[in-house]
């Protein structure tokens, strides 16, 4: 699919995998709709000029991710998310009101998921011992929680999809919280959320992506 000038920005981001964060929902609804893009790593020394250029420009939060897309610079991750969407027919392309409204519920409910996990995720190998408790009670208490709640929103359609057989924009989501908070190999005992998870790696665009990335070298 053919968007003018799209670039998407995200940090560059040593001590983790280069999937980690939130630019990776942009990135793969981009990559799985076949759109030509530039995908911009910001480094972190280079992070006050960018703030201040993004400043300048008048962008709305200055923040990453920012999605550059046919003149406009987006920031905010699921809105631009949604915006996207709606070019890419990732919307529910065949769905009405009451469906939108649910693919957004989920997105907002997902954003309580991402803000847990975000306290966990970033510690270094020194942190995460400091923080151990803190860690144990993430996966031993909020991430089965979480997982077995998508599960069941998961479990109202037929299909892979939230929506059924029919991908949207809150599948990358989903997925990639999985992925970034420490599911993926927990996601056997979650039915829906496995056949997501298959479904997603099985999409051809993404495959060797999303491979690649579970066994990337992580460079600190």
């Amino acid at each position: 699919m053919t968007l003018e000038n799209t670039t998407l920005y995200y940090f560059n981001i040593p001590g983790v995998r280069s999937t980690t964060g939130n630019g990776e929902p942009l990135n793969l609804m981009l990559m799985d709709a076949g759109v030509s893009y530039k995908y911009d790593r910001v480094a972190l020394s280079a992070w006050s000029e960018t703030k201040q250029k993004l400043t300048e420009e008048k962008v709305c939060f200055q923040t990453l991710p920012v999605l550059e897309l046919e003149g406009d610079k987006l920031s905010s991750g699921v809105p631009t998310m949604r915006h996207l969407a709606r070019k890419l027919n990732a919307y529910g392309a065949n769905a009405d009101e009451k469906s939108w409204l649910f693919l957004d519920q989920v997105s907002d409910s997902f954003m309580d998921w991402r803000h847990a996990y975000d306290e966990v995720i970033w510690f270094s190998p020194t942190e995460m011992e400091e923080n151990a408790d803190k860690v144990k009670a993430y996966l031993e208490k909020t991430l089965p929680a979480k997982l077995a709640a998508f599960d069941r929103i998961y479990s109202f359609h037929n299909g892979p999809f939230v929506l059924g057989e029919e991908i949207s924009y809150v599948d990358f989501l989903i997925y990639h919280g999985i992925d970034d908070g420490w599911g993926l190999d927990k996601v056997a005992s979650y039915e829906n959320l496995a056949r997501l998870v298959q479904a997603m790696e099985n999409r051809k665009a993404l495959q060797a992506h999303l491979a690649a990335a579970k066994n990337e070298k992580i460079v600190c």
